[in-house]
């Protein structure tokens, strides 16, 4: 999840956070353990990680739903 994060924030923000910046505010994580996290997160993704709207609208009513419930 953190990973996910810290992703999606260096996407999305002008001014994004350096994976050191997440190891200090997330103590548990060192910098090399969230590097290597970050790369297997890639590989795993095979690199894509834009979220097309229709994908994000699927998975959102589904989640919306659950919580719903």
């Amino acid at each position: 999840m953190i990973c996910s994060l810290l992703i999606a924030q260096k996407v999305w923000d002008d001014k994004y956070l350096s994976n050191e910046d997440f190891a200090f505010i997330y103590p548990l994580l060192g910098l090399k353990e969230l590097n290597e996290i970050e790369q297997t997160f890639l590989k795993m993704v095979h690199y894509q990680i834009t979220v097309k709207a229709d994908l994000y609208q699927k998975y959102y009513v589904e989640l919306r739903a659950l919580f719903k419930k």
